[in-house]
């Protein structure tokens, strides 16, 4: 059975207008307020009982030339947009359209009343239920991601980063540190036995800091890719994990101690040069190396 929306757009419903033409003696008004003849565009948009549904939407202008074609227009346009609203809203669409046919007919026939209200309380449930069950693909923008040089006003970045294998399991963290001209400076990657994932992240950051103090640096970066652990020391995450309290106290502690301390979140593709997970196959057994290049 083809649905009201295609039949309104290639002008094949079947109301008076058409089945009069075909032989039939159908009363011509709409059988909702007997205002108007029955036309696609008076059942669906002008009709008062119709124009209920639509106010209380929201999702019509108030332009009075809009039309059921220029409706299904915009559901034929929209199906292939990236925009979740636009899908949520299509649908939403479609279905009241639909209600309101099938509302329309069953007062017709049966008698059963036209209730505005319910007719659009199951068009958005049916609109959010497909939106749900079809999980809409959306084709992610691309975004490119890279490292960012610090300042050149003698600031120093360190990307760190740590991991387990489990949690716990084997852990390890890994560090470098560059400069504005994006010259290596020195790293660090150490296994630090079985422990959590988030304790690896904490203790890499403070691993980080204690480097820089020991290179006398007064103005530093540290970046990672972990969002809790930073948003603790930037003051944006309020509550800190027992396992690593004394671990950001020590941070904090740390940074004082410099002229200039910025933490910063990194997303990982920009932080791959600290990747600790490759240490996680010699994990087992802690070990550790710094590497320093004068300049």
């Amino acid at each position: 059975m083809a649905s009201p929306d295609w039949k309104t757009y290639h002008e094949r419903l079947p109301l008076p207008n058409l089945l009069n033409l075909r032989g039939c003696n159908v009363y011509p008004n709409c059988v909702l307020c007997h205002l108007d003849s029955q036309d696609p565009n008076h059942i669906f948009l002008n009709c008062p009982f119709s124009q209920q549904i639509w106010q209380t939407a929201g999702l019509l202008n108030s332009n009075p030339s809009t039309s059921v074609i220029s409706i299904i227009d915009s559901l034929l346009l929209n199906s292939r947009s990236n925009s979740r609203t636009l899908v949520l809203r299509s649908a939403s669409l479609c279905y009241i359209l639909w209600y309101i046919w099938c509302g329309y007919w069953d007062y017709f026939f049966e008698q059963v009343p036209f209730a505005p209200h319910s007719i659009l309380l199951k068009a958005i449930r049916e609109a959010k239920d497909l939106c749900f069950h079809l999980r809409h693909p959306l084709p992610r923008q691309p975004r490119l991601v890279s490292w960012t040089p610090p300042p050149p006003f003698g600031f120093l970045k360190f990307n760190v980063d740590g991991a387990s294998k489990g949690n716990p399991g084997p852990a390890g963290i890994g560090g470098v540190c560059r400069d504005h001209n994006s010259t290596f400076i020195s790293c660090f990657s150490a296994g630090i036995g079985q422990t959590y994932a988030i304790l690896a992240e904490a203790l890499a950051i403070r691993h980080a800091l204690l480097l820089a103090t020991n290179m006398r640096a007064s103005s530093i970066i540290v970046e990672s890719d972990n969002l809790t652990v930073i948003g603790i020391l930037i003051g944006k995450v309020n509550s800190c994990p027992w396992r690593i309290s004394k671990i950001i106290d020590d941070c904090r502690h740390l940074a004082s101690t410099f002229g200039s301390v910025v933490f910063c979140h990194s997303l990982r593709e920009a932080n791959a040069a600290a990747d600790a997970r490759p240490l996680l196959h010699f994990c087992i057994r802690p070990f550790y190396f710094v590497f320093f290049v004068v300049c």
